[in-house]
């Protein structure tokens, strides 16, 4: 054998090694290639799922917060209606002498009669509670000293407070429950 054909015999053999080294990294070149894109398919799944998770969670945790804010402004609103009308329910109290009457005689038939004290009256109820005291017998001294409609005994051991402020406090939570069934069920 001669020279010449030894060296086409190994470039023959190179070139088919070179050929078949390339068809090889082709093919594995596709493979990696479509399972690269699979996992970036995948990858990518995965993030919208996540994302769209996220979302739903934002969404639901916007919308709690929007209803809640909402509730709260509803309440609030009903609170503000129900104080608009215990005020005016207080203030039509203040202004009917006869309910007044009563509602004072029956306070001060209440008071400790064998307790010495006196009796600190609003300026619009000083009148009024004298009148009741003088009926009533009581032997408390009247003077005024409130701003408000009503008035406190101040006894030697006891101290009761008869505004109407005070008692409109006493009564609030009943009423407005009551207030709040006539108004908003």
């Amino acid at each position: 054998m001669s020279l010449p054909y030894i060296l086409e015999i190994i470039e023959i053999k190179t070139q088919e090694e070179i050929n078949q080294v390339h068809e090889q990294s082709t093919v594995e070149k596709a493979l990696i290639l479509e399972s690269a894109q699979q996992e970036a398919k995948k990858i990518r799944a995965n993030l919208i799922k996540e994302l769209e998770h996220k979302m739903a969670e934002k969404i639901n945790t916007a919308k709690r917060q929007a209803e809640t804010h909402y509730r709260n402004k509803i309440i609030l609103h009903k609170r503000e209606i129900i104080e608009q009308i215990l005020q005016k329910g207080v203030q039509r109290l203040a202004q009917d002498p006869d309910t007044l009457a009563k509602l004072y005689s029956r306070l001060a038939g209440e008071l400790p009669k064998n307790e010495p004290g006196e009796i600190i009256a609003g300026k619009e109820s000083h009148a009024l509670i004298a009148e009741i005291v003088k009926r009533l017998a009581l032997p408390f001294s009247i003077k005024d000293g409130l701003t408000e409609p009503g008035w406190k005994f101040i006894g030697l051991t006891s101290e009761i407070d008869n505004r109407l402020s005070r008692l409109l406090l006493d009564v609030r939570s009943e009423l407005e429950i009551e207030i709040a069934k006539m108004l908003f069920i």
